[in-house]
């Protein structure tokens, strides 16, 4: 079987764009944590793939989750500059009419694309923010109601 007939989406790093090589073409076990990640040239050149066959789905690898301080405890503090992007995020939430991704962006130009999805999605796993996708594909941020109305009763 052609691997194309099974590559729907290739888990690409959002921070230095390499991409992990679930096939496992190296001896490398996959069981002790161990993973491949290679550029998206090399992996399409490898498997053959062509342009237009396959989709990217954005994660993070170990070496950007460790430089980027994802692995950190829960104790351990966050960061001043990854507190900084959390409170510019909410500002460009709470200021905007309609917030898609290209609104925050251009509202953070101060911060890397990277710098801001990391914080983004961090903030939508544990509920500080909600992700909207609508039907022409755009995702559109927002805070949760509880949030809002929190955010007035402290501020009132």
């Amino acid at each position: 079987m052609n691997i194309v007939d099974k590559v729907v989406f290739i888990p690409i790093c959002c921070a230095c764009d390499r991409v992990r090589d679930d096939q496992q073409t190296s001896k490398r076990p996959t069981g002790n944590g161990f993973e491949q990640w290679i550029s998206l040239r090399s992996f399409l050149r490898l498997y053959r793939i062509a342009q237009d066959a396959y989709r990217l789905t954005h994660t993070y690898c170990p070496r950007c989750m460790e430089r980027l301080g994802f692995n950190q405890k829960q104790s351990e503090q966050r960061e001043p500059l990854q507190e900084e992007i959390r409170q510019r995020i909410i500002s460009v939430i709470e200021s905007a009419i309609e917030c898609d991704l290209d609104t925050l962006v251009s509202r953070c130009g101060d911060f890397s694309w990277g710098q801001i999805f990391f914080e983004m999605d961090n903030m939508s796993r544990i509920g500080i923010i909600r992700l909207t996708r609508s039907a022409d594909g755009r995702y559109w941020l927002g805070l949760p109601r509880l949030a809002r109305s929190h955010e007035a009763q402290v501020r009132g």
